[in-house]
């Protein structure tokens, strides 16, 4: 796995009543650098529900075969998390570079870096 990758994977339902966490199976984007035999991971999870576009640091991906994407979708910086390895399903692509250095650029705004 590698840093820009897209995988699906199960993210964890939180503890009492959900708020505005995203949980269950979804796509996300690999943001941790390459690294082996981690147990963690440090994802950021992405949705197809559009109004999340709305939230600093978010950005849109049109689906593409690069990505393997099937919608338009919402990368949400502010809901990057560390998963269990366990977690992860099945790639389905890469972000482009663009989208890339789009992500760099929102982690930093989000962490203040």
């Amino acid at each position: 796995m590698q840093r820009g990758e897209i995988w699906m994977v199960d993210v964890p339902r939180p503890d009492g009543p959900p708020g505005r966490e995203q949980y269950g199976d979804r796509p996300a984007v690999i943001v941790q650098r390459n690294t082996a035999n981690q147990s963690t991971l440090i994802i950021v999870p992405i949705t197809s529900n559009q109004n999340a576009s709305r939230f600093e640091s978010a950005f849109v991906v049109q689906p593409s075969p690069e990505n393997g994407l099937s919608l338009p979708s919402v990368v949400i910086t502010n809901q990057m998390r560390a998963i269990d390895t366990k977690r992860i399903r099945r790639q389905l692509g890469m972000l482009s570079a663009a989208h890339l250095q789009q992500l760099n650029e929102a982690i930093k705004t989000l962490l203040n870096l």
